[in-house]
Formats: structure tokens, sequence, C-alpha cells
């Protein structure tokens, strides 16, 4: 298995660390597509050019991942660091999704991110 490395800004890493906050989202971009998906026969990697226009299909992003065609990287943690700081912190990751997250944690209202959620 493997680490995903996350800085955060300070509010949100102390949430984390607090225990108060158990999901991390992250954008629907063609940087965070790359980084957490995979294409599931070859477990290969997704070009920059697929991604990109994946970020912009979203509505084709979730279909691929439902139909098997994309499968989310298989991390068993996420390494948080205070910024970019030496402070960091360890959180095991019970599931990686696309989903609308919570206002109270940083998300706008009805938007769809990759929902880190982690286990305390």
């Amino acid at each position: 298995m493997a680490t995903l490395h996350l800085p955060l800004k300070a509010e949100w890493y102390e949430e984390i660390e607090h225990g108060g906050k158990i999901e991390e989202y992250r954008e629907l971009s063609a940087y965070w597509i790359v980084r957490l998906l995979r294409y599931s026969a070859s477990g290969g990697r997704i070009a920059k050019e697929t991604a990109e226009r994946y970020e912009h299909n979203i509505k084709m992003l979730k279909s691929h991942i439902k139909d098997g065609v994309l499968t989310y990287r298989e991390f068993d943690r996420v390494k948080f660091s205070y910024g970019y700081t030496k402070r960091t912190m360890e959180r095991t990751i019970r599931l990686i999704k696309i989903g609308e997250g919570l206002a109270e944690w940083g998300a706008e209202h009805k938007k769809e991110y990759f929902v880190i959620g982690l286990t305390i």
C-alpha cells in the first residue's frame, strides 16, 4: 500500500488532529484525477490530457468509476503536513469517493469533491 501526502491549512490540520474533522476534500481537477485514480484493467496511470477531459466532464468520470473503467488508487494512510512545515501526522484512510463535502469542513455548498474519509 501507499501513503498519500497532503499539506493542510492550520485550521484543518488542527481539526483533524483533535478528531473534529474526519474527511478531507480535494478538487475534481486533472491534477487530483491523476493522483487518485488509475485504470482498473491495467493499473496504469491516467494521462494528463485524459484527466483534463474528465475534469471538464465529471459525469463521464463518475460513469467510468461506476462501470469499473477507473478505480481509486489504494492508499492505506495519509500523511498530513501543517502547511509546508515539518510538523506532520498520519491517519488511516477509510475510503476515497466523489461526493459533496460539508460546509463546516471547508466545502462549498452543493459542490462535489474527492472525499478522503479518515479513521480516527
